[in-house]
């Protein structure tokens, strides 16, 4: 899924990312917020990923209800 908006959102599947300074990973049903989106050069950023990463994500809202 693009990440166009910001909000939380759960992973569908586990998910590791390489960024100039960090390492992330993290598993299936992880719950990520994204705080900013930068449309020009298709980013995103939030507190748990560190850097910034491509939206391509493997993602799914999460709705008030979840």
């Amino acid at each position: 899924m693009i990440v166009t908006e910001t909000g939380k959102y759960r992973l569908t599947q586990d998910w590791s990312s390489r960024g100039s300074i960090s390492i992330a990973h993290f598993g299936k049903g992880h719950i990520i917020i994204i705080d900013q989106v930068d449309p020009k050069n298709r980013k995103v950023i939030g507190p748990a990923l560190l850097d910034w990463v491509s939206w391509k994500l493997p993602v799914e809202p999460v709705t008030n209800s979840d």
